[in-house]
């Protein structure tokens, strides 16, 4: 298969996006897969036999730390032509990303987008709070042109869900087994407590800036028998420098493969901060090389840890219980075993043949027609033909059986028959028209409902409104033929603002893609069943 991956962030940067990234990429090659990395230029031209085209960047200084990005530049869109693959993935669709996901729908590419990094939580953190609504609006916008939306956690699969993105499925976390683990070989069944000597070592691994909530840390930095290490960099990591205390902190910079593995093998406990990641992959990475781990208390991190007996969570509020839990765990004689044990489940090799499994689907969706807006036009107008006859038969029976020339008397037989016609309206355009974009959940269903009965209201009134004003305006008629010529006339009118209606807000993806969600762990929308075998692309089937 022939994988095109357009990425906001890339090597040489590091982050839990690009560490993903690098690890299915490593076992797409495996498998024989060919992949083209379309990413902010800076890097390498080759990753493990995979193409690498740069795109020039720009940076904004004290936006996120001045991360550079790739201008959204029409190449993008002539790398996938040259490329010609079989699916494009667009990760973190914010910049690049519109014109890979434009580029993809103008060339019927089937379309996988992921989302990884909580961009409209985190303009708060530099100011931008009130971009909130429009970056959610843009990211709805992208990801709702993709047949298929990976999330990293059931927490934020929820999330994406409530604010409108359709066709939300789990991409699986993953973790290097061999890389990170205890070091010295499998770790030992303890026999008996630990008994320490020297300070406990807490380790904290990731981008050092103000999201990640890293102030929470210092009460570690007050402990007598705690110290506290830091590994990565960032922004904000003068101003912690100056805030830690030298001899409880100290600082290492970015480190890569064994040196950041070794790292961790001399750790004895991790800890994390955040409450802004989907997932903090450094959390596996962590109880893989044996370290049990101390979290802020979030629907991601409970979503891994919560059930965890080499773990505890924290209130996030209440950072000053940090020193005492990580004293708990050090103290465990069972807890390094018992870390390794909870990360043996998660590996990069089952997370991508599952990423594999979503290509499958998004492969088969893409296949399914689409009704075009000009079918949906015709397939609405044969609908209000029959919903106009059903309304004009109902009008002049009631007129037939109490002639009147009153206008609101007009308006009430209007009225009676306009409800019989969005009653066979309602029956057939959910099942016709709109059938592709009708709900499956119970509860998107009554959303629809009541937004039906909502856009009803609307189309009576308009209906009365211009009967109203066009009853009793064609004189030169006989009366009968005036007022069913007023009401064609308030019925077409009515019909125009129904089907905008039907179509952007009571049958839009939006709507079908939302459902009530009870419990934090939810695999895929059920619209998707990957129970199913999945069909790849016929050419494809071999590899």
């Amino acid at each position: 298969m022939r994988i095109a991956f357009v990425t906001e962030t890339w090597l040489p940067s590091t982050d839990g996006v690009v560490t993903r990234l690098t690890s299915t990429i490593r076992e797409l090659r495996r498998s024989g897969h060919d992949v083209l990395i379309i990413a902010p230029e800076g890097g390498e031209e080759d990753y493990l036999g995979a193409t690498v085209r740069g795109v020039p960047t720009f940076a904004f200084r004290g936006i996120y730390g001045g991360k550079q990005w790739g201008f959204p530049m029409p190449r993008i869109g002539g790398y996938l032509r040259e490329f010609k693959p079989d699916i494009v993935h667009v990760v973190n669709p914010m910049m690049m990303g519109i014109v890979a996901v434009i580029a993809a729908r103008f060339a019927r590419l089937p379309l996988v987008a992921s989302y990884h990094t909580d961009v409209a939580r985190y303009a708060s953190y530099y100011k931008l709070g009130f971009l909130r609504p429009v970056i959610w609006w843009l990211l709805r916008r992208l990801h709702g042109q993709a047949e298929l939306n990976l999330a990293t956690s059931g927490a934020t699969c929820a999330e994406l869900r409530e604010h409108g993105i359709p066709r939300v499925a789990l991409w699986r976390r993953g973790v290097d087994l061999d890389l990170f683990r205890p070091r010295g070989g499998p770790v030992p069944v303890p026999r008996e407590p630990l008994h320490r000597q020297g300070p406990i070592t807490a380790l904290y691994v990731g981008r050092i800036a103000a999201e990640k909530g890293l102030d929470r840390l210092a009460p570690l930095t007050q402990a007598d028998n705690t110290r506290l290490l830091l590994v990565g960099d960032g922004p904000q990591r003068a101003e912690l420098t100056e805030s830690f205390p030298a001899h409880a902190a100290s600082f290492t910079g970015i480190l890569h493969g064994e040196d950041l593995a070794d790292q961790y093998a001399k750790a004895d406990v991790f800890v994390f901060p955040s409450t802004t990641d989907t997932l903090g992959l450094v959390l596996l990475e962590a109880l893989a090389s044996g370290l049990p781990v101390v979290a802020a208390d979030s629907p991601a991190s409970r979503e891994l840890l919560a059930e965890c007996p080499a773990a505890r969570l924290f209130p996030p509020e209440e950072s000053d219980k940090l020193p005492a839990l990580v004293n708990e765990l050090a103290s465990d004689p069972a807890a390094k075993r018992l870390a390794r044990a909870e990360a043996e489940q998660w590996s990069w090799p089952a997370a991508t043949s599952q990423l594999l499994d979503h290509y499958s689907t998004a492969f088969a969706r893409h296949q399914q027609p689409t009704p075009s807006r000009l079918r949906q036009v015709l397939a609405f107008s044969t609908v209000g033909v029959l919903n106009a006859l059903i309304d004009v038969l109902v009008f002049n029976i009631l007129l037939l059986a109490a002639p009147t020339h009153s206008s609101w008397v007009l308006t009430v037989y209007n009225t009676v028959a306009v409800c019989a016609a969005l009653a066979n309206s309602y029956a057939l355009n959910s099942r016709w028209t709109f059938r592709r974009t009708r709900a499956k959940q119970q509860s998107a269903v009554w959303r629809q409902r009541v937004g039906f009965i909502a856009q009803a209201g609307v189309n009576i009134a308009v209906n009365d409104v211009v009967l109203s004003l066009l009853a009793g305006t064609f004189v030169f008629l006989p009366s009968w033929a005036d007022n069913n010529l007023a009401k064609v006339t308030a019925m077409m009118c009515a019909s125009v603002v129904s089907f905008v209606l039907l179509r952007t807000v009571v049958f839009s993806e939006r709507i079908a893609a939302r459902q009530l969600v009870l419990l934090p762990k939810v695999p895929f929308d059920d619209e998707i069943s990957l129970s199913r075998q999945p069909v790849a692309p016929p050419e494809q089937r071999a590899s």
